[in-house]
């Protein structure tokens, strides 16, 4: 629902960034792994997650949303997902860029 979604659109990004910054302060920004990134990613939606129970449960909200995200790390990448959604890897061949034919569906 919108307030949900309102929300999570506000908050995690900030929970995303706290996360990293507590990774980078204890090395070099450009030298953190990319498993510690997809750790820190995780702790930042699990946060999220709170935080949208907790507004929930106080305002008395009954619906939800899904969320993907996509950063970008060195020469890899962190995909994660809140709720229902996925994501889907797709590269571009020739003229025309589509879904591989039978590509993977992974659950959420």
């Amino acid at each position: 629902g919108r307030y949900v979604a309102d929300l999570v659109a506000e908050q995690l990004p900030r929970c995303v960034v706290k996360e990293l910054q507590g990774q980078a302060a204890k090395r070099h920004p450009n030298r953190v792994p990319l498993k510690q990134v997809a750790a820190a990613v995780k702790r930042a939606f699990l946060g999220c997650d709170e935080a949208v129970l907790a507004a929930s449960a106080q305002h008395g909200w009954t619906d939800g949303c899904c969320c993907v995200m996509l950063l970008l790390w060195g020469d890899g990448a962190v995909v994660a997902n809140l709720g229902d959604s996925r994501a889907l890897l797709v590269r571009r061949v020739g003229e025309g860029g589509a879904a591989p034919q039978g590509a993977a569906s992974l659950p959420p």
